[in-house]
């Protein structure tokens, strides 16, 4: 099992990631990665995600695909809607190995 952290994510910003389970393939951009202030011994982070309104706006796990990370499962939750994007976030909370 792959631990993924906020780093892995801060140079695909901007780039797509499908996810695979609906109609079609619908595509999702990374927008942001947004770091938290975290207790010791763990790193907390979020991040967010703009797709076409046609995506179906409904929280849960998603399949996702990305050229660089290859196959994902991410909790998404719509964060915001206008006529045409949605906004999708996908925390995330990683125990981190003590130095």
């Amino acid at each position: 099992m792959i631990t993924l952290r906020s780093g892995d994510f801060d140079e695909l910003v901007g780039t797509r990631f499908v996810i695979s389970d609906l109609d079609g393939d619908d595509l999702l951009v990374l927008v942001r990665v947004e770091t938290m202030d975290s207790p010791p011994g763990m790193e907390q982070f979020s991040l967010v995600f703009s797709g076409s309104a046609a995506v179906a706006a409904e929280q849960r796990t998603y399949p996702v695909h990305h050229d660089t990370l290859g196959d994902l499962e991410l909790f998404l939750v719509p964060i915001a809607q206008s006529h045409d994007r949605v906004e999708f976030e996908a925390c995330f909370s990683v125990l981190v190995p003590a130095d």
